[in-house]
């Protein structure tokens, strides 16, 4: 158990560990929304979110889910960033090459548009996944993909 000022919080490490990892990805999606607000335009207010990192063809993307509050609506999933480029031998986390570096490789109306949805946030990512998979802009970069959870 986690434990706070010699206090038991009550939940296990590999919780702890969970809502640490999706702290660090809301703080990069809000991050990225100082650079550029436009992403949080696509997404209706009051919505609850979900954000997961892919890396799809080489391609290392933010990808955001979002349904409105007090809706049975189906979860919508899109790009919302990029975050760099895998070059082979290196693993998520590293220090890579950046779309700043490379412009012609990346640009986010290449992708930004592709929505997909689900009835879990999980069913529209995956579903948003296999959509970029299919993307022929990403397929040409041909490299492994992986999702990132």
């Amino acid at each position: 158990m986690t434990e706070h000022n010699g206090v038991d919080q009550g939940i296990d490490d590999i919780k702890a560990a969970r809502n640490a990892m999706r702290l660090n990805e809301f703080r990069g999606f809000l991050e990225d929304l100082i650079d550029d607000p436009a992403p949080l335009g696509l997404v209706p207010d009051g919505s609850t979110l979900e954000i997961r990192r892919v890396l799809i063809h080489g391609q290392r993307l933010r990808l955001t889910a979002y349904r409105p509050m007090d809706s049975d609506a189906a979860w919508s999933a899109r790009v919302t960033s990029q975050l760099g480029t895998e070059t082979p031998g290196s693993e998520l986390g590293t220090s890579t090459e950046t779309t700043q570096q490379h412009p012609d490789e990346w640009r986010m109306s290449d992708v930004g548009d592709i929505i997909a949805t689900g009835l879990t946030h999980q069913a529209a990512f995956d579903a948003l996944a296999e959509k970029l998979r299919e993307s022929s802009f990403l397929a040409k970069l041909g490299a492994p993909e992986t999702l990132h959870r």
